[in-house]
């Protein structure tokens, strides 16, 4: 069972239909240079309204760890999405929590990646730019890799199917399902969740 994080929620309208829809997680950008940064108190109001049946995200970069965990326990997050520039930063992060973001040009950077026990993200790599691009990398570069991994970058309805073929544990999805920045598109929303199920790759 392939599970399905929507990111980048600004709205308590997208974030109760992701949830009725199936979404296993929502993800909250706290990162003030993304064009979907949400307060935390804007975030706290939404999650306030959601059931505790789905997880909240708390997506960071190059945060100070005290501002993270504040953030966290203000606003009633499950897990934290952090990008480090530093990836020795990583290793002190409990995997029971954090999910470390690595962003992909090469090879290299997957077994990196591997090396640590936490669960990880792979995103594409986009110079000054952190997650949110609507660019996919070479997904070719995962079949090596045999350990849980959620998959970020570029997925959208024309290629949710191709991505699904590479058994991700989870899916990462945010520009590819809006409408605008931060506002999350129904019809596309709709479109996402039916493909999956269709296919017998969602529960």
């Amino acid at each position: 069972m392939t599970r399905v994080k929507i990111c980048g929620i600004t709205r308590l309208d997208d974030a109760k239909l992701a949830e009725s829809l199936g979404a296993h997680a929502l993800g909250f950008i706290f990162y003030k240079e993304s064009k979907r940064f949400i307060t935390p108190a804007n975030a706290k109001n939404i999650i306030k309204n959601l059931t505790p049946f789905i997880i909240k995200v708390g997506v960071f970069v190059n945060e100070d760890p005290n501002i993270i965990e504040s953030i966290r326990d203000f606003c009633g997050l499950d897990r934290i999405q952090i990008f480090y520039d530093d990836k020795n930063m990583y290793k002190s992060l409990d995997p029971s929590i954090y999910i470390p973001v690595f962003k992909i040009k090469t090879e290299s950077d997957i077994k990196e990646a591997i090396k640590l026990q936490h669960l990880i993200l792979f995103d594409t790599y986009h110079q000054g730019l952190h997650g949110g691009t609507g660019q996919t990398f070479d997904w070719n570069l995962l079949k090596s890799v045999t350990k849980p991994y959620i998959l970020a970058g570029g997925i959208n309805n024309d290629n949710i199917l191709d991505a699904l073929k590479y058994k991700p544990f989870a899916i990462d999805v945010a520009s590819g399902l809006e409408s605008s920045y931060g506002i999350k598109d129904r019809k596309k929303m709709f479109e996402f969740f039916k493909k999956i199920r269709e296919n017998q790759v969602y529960l």
